[in-house]
């Protein structure tokens, strides 16, 4: 197509006719240049996105927002905040629980273990221009590896295993126990937010609320009537500004 509707932002069309929009992607880009209930809008929209440094990136990102946002909530989105709450209060418990029971015993390994797919090292050892750091990776590889379906695993009846092999390289990294424990502490500063608050419609209610957000951290406004148009758009349904208004307090 040739024939764009005015004020429509030159990096929206060009983002448009490029080949970095896939799927759903290209769909969302159509709709925000064609749909009727977006033409009052863009006059505003196009001056507001001449104010980022670069147009063209903040456009590419709303659109991968918005088909983020189209997923609807996740289940730990339809959580009231007291629910998250709780649930992130039994992470914070099982976790501390947890890293005590394994610290110690010989599961409490390096998370460099699970590093253990042929691909990771085989890219690591073609991008590494140490030669005897890569005869060491190989060794350990050998004398205390083996391969099962592409991913390296420990020999049998041997102590040391794929982590080994990093370490011999100088890759590293926390055990087991130590990641629980950072779980933990994280779980403890934890501050949950609610997103939806109105369980009638949380598909509605969570895109609303996201777009809003974004367009905030955008723009550090809440762009009401912005956020209504899209919304109508891709929600099929009228959204007014008190409506936004009422779901963003």
């Amino acid at each position: 197509m040739s024939d764009y509707p005015d004020n429509v932002h030159r990096d929206l069309i060009d983002l448009y006719e490029s080949d970095l929009l896939f799927g759903k992607q290209k769909d969302i880009a159509e709709k925000l240049i064609f749909d009727e209930r977006m033409r009052f809008s863009w006059g505003a929209f196009s001056k507001r996105i001449n104010e980022c440094g670069r147009p063209f990136f903040f456009l590419h990102g709303m659109i991968l927002s918005i088909e983020d946002f189209l997923t609807g909530p996740s289940a730990w989105d339809l959580l009231t905040q007291k629910e998250k709450e709780e649930k992130v209060n039994r992470i914070s418990k099982l976790s501390s629980q947890l890293a005590d029971e394994i610290m110690g015993t010989p599961l409490d390994v390096n998370v460099t273990e699970y590093f253990n797919h042929k691909f990771y090292l085989e890219w690591f050892k073609e991008h590494n221009k140490d030669e005897m750091a890569i005869s060491r990776m190989n060794y350990f590889l050998d004398k205390f590896c083996k391969i099962d379906d592409a991913y390296y695993k420990k020999g049998d009846g041997l102590d040391l295993g794929v982590a080994s092999a990093w370490h011999a390289v100088g890759v590293n990294g926390p055990n087991m126990s130590g990641i629980l424990t950072d779980l933990h502490t994280n779980a403890v500063k934890f501050k949950s937010v609610s997103i939806i608050k109105r369980k009638a419609n949380p598909n509605k209610s969570f895109f609303v609320r996201k777009l809003s957000a974004f367009f905030e951290a955008s723009f550090n406004l809440k762009l009401y009537e912005l956020t209504a148009a899209i919304s109508s758009v891709f929600l099929d349904e009228d959204i007014s500004r008190e409506e936004v208004t009422s779901m963003t307090r």
